[in-house]
């Protein structure tokens, strides 16, 4: 189909993807997913231009991204609702989280590692994380740490997911290690790549036994939250996540 597209039609849908892109990015930070403005309606109509252009990698990707972003969104909101939202919403986040793995292995099976863009296989590797999938997580990782395009940002999110494995395992010194890599590029990284590495750092600190750390960190995710103007990251740091 990507043929039949004449050369103004191509530039108009790839600035209309453009725009989106900014535009889901934002309002994923923001917290606003849902609703007939917000990033779900929006990625409906990226999908449609990618496809339209012969993007079909980026179109299962994006998507993909998507529904993990909406799963995420319904886990916090559960967490901070409580009952009896929490029994509603937290069938929703199971929902968005298997639509999101069941992208990344359609992905996966479609192209292979080789074919896909390092930002691609750093996110598979977060959602192979998120289904306990350590072994293939870790591949993952270990690509997207070897490639040389590979940007601080991409780098600092792997040291954080191996970070997280290792508390998952107990293996606490590791994961003080790879968040302390994570951190050495803390000044390459924007606020929201920050917030994720701290929130894992709080988790370590939680596993360990050491709440009051926790908290402190804890405190100063919330803080970035609202200087940079992050609601739903604020969200999801009260919601421990």
């Amino acid at each position: 189909m990507s043929e039949q597209i004449a050369a103004a039609e191509r530039e108009r849908y790839e600035r209309a993807v453009q725009g989106l892109d900014q535009a889901i990015y934002e309002l994923t930070w923001l917290g606003q997913l849902w609703g007939p403005r917000g990033v779900l309606a929006l990625e409906r109509t990226r999908r449609h231009y990618l496809l339209l252009l012969g993007r079909h990698a980026d179109a299962l990707s994006t998507t993909s991204s998507t529904f993990f972003a909406a799963g995420g969104d319904a886990h916090a909101r559960a967490r901070n609702y409580g009952f009896p939202l929490k029994i509603i919403l937290l069938p929703v986040a199971k929902y968005f989280f298997e639509r999101s793995f069941l992208l990344t292995k359609k992905l996966i099976r479609d192209y292979g590692y080789d074919q896909l863009s390092t930002n691609k296989v750093d996110f598979i590797a977060h959602g192979l994380t998120r289904k306990k999938y350590y072994e293939q997580a870790t591949a993952c990782m270990n690509i997207v740490l070897a490639r040389p395009d590979a940007t601080p940002n991409n780098k600092a999110l792997m040291y954080r997911l191996a970070a997280d494995i290792e508390i998952s395992r107990g293996e606490y010194r590791l994961a003080e290690r790879d968040v302390a890599r994570a951190l050495e590029l803390r000044s390459s990284l924007g606020p929201e790549t920050i917030i994720r590495i701290l929130r894992t750092q709080a988790l370590l600190e939680k596993a360990r036994g050491n709440p009051a750390n926790a908290e402190r960190i804890q405190r100063e995710i919330r803080q970035i939250s609202r200087e940079q103007a992050l609601p739903g990251q604020d969200k999801k740091s009260q919601a421990g996540l």
